[in-house]
């Protein structure tokens, strides 16, 4: 059983499905990681919204795996200036990842930087929906899968105009080097729009 302890497991879940799910609550540690991708990988990976806006609050809360054994995950209320694919503005969203981010908190090697989940915080968020969220939360939120999906965004002033940046992560992320927020939107834009036409063109 893999368990959340005081220190850091790697755990991944995968898209939509339940196999990389057995992974990230059963299997061994070692199994699973975050693998490199770009925005496109991104979108598969973990896709079904993206947003970006501010933290208002969060706070640790305990929730059972698929075998009933309990973890430590981080709720947040996040006001989401833009929700990316269903277009939807100035909305509250719901959000869980699993370890925590207070000092001395059980946590993983994928949970987001404390640096990250603070309140007032500023970020850009790809999120999923998870076959276990039920369960685990008795709810359906969304899921913050990894730290490869939370990305900052900086205010950069240009021109005595404020200009909103996402924070590049290096290589084999979403986003390599820093973007104008606005840019890296239609990028999103185009790259979930790619995604729905591959996905009806297999459904076929």
């Amino acid at each position: 059983m893999l368990q959340l302890i005081k220190g850091r497991l790697d755990a991944r879940p995968g898209r939509r499905g339940t196999a990389f799910l057995a992974l990230l609550l059963l299997a061994p540690a070692a199994l699973a990681c975050v693998v490199p991708r770009d925005l496109d990988r991104q979108i598969e990976l973990a896709g079904d919204e993206v947003v970006y806006g501010t933290i208002l609050d969060f706070e640790e809360v305990w929730a059972n795996d698929i075998e009933g054994e309990k973890f430590l995950a981080t709720k947040v209320r996040f006001h989401a200036d833009e929700c990316l694919v269903a277009g939807d503005r100035n909305v509250e969203v719901e959000i869980y990842f699993r370890g925590g981010v207070l000092p001395g908190s059980p946590t993983t090697t994928i949970t987001p930087s404390p640096e990250d989940i603070q309140v007032g915080k500023r970020l850009l968020l790809f999120l999923a929906k998870r076959d276990y969220s039920q369960q685990a939360f008795g709810k359906d939120p969304f899921i913050l899968d990894t730290y490869a999906e939370c990305f900052s965004l900086d205010h950069v002033q240009s021109r005595s105009v404020d200009r909103q940046m996402v924070v590049g992560k290096g290589y084999g992320f979403a986003f390599e080097n820093n973007v104008d927020l606005s840019q890296a939107c239609a990028r999103i834009k185009s790259s979930v729009q790619k995604f729905r036409l591959k996905q009806a063109q297999e459904n076929r």
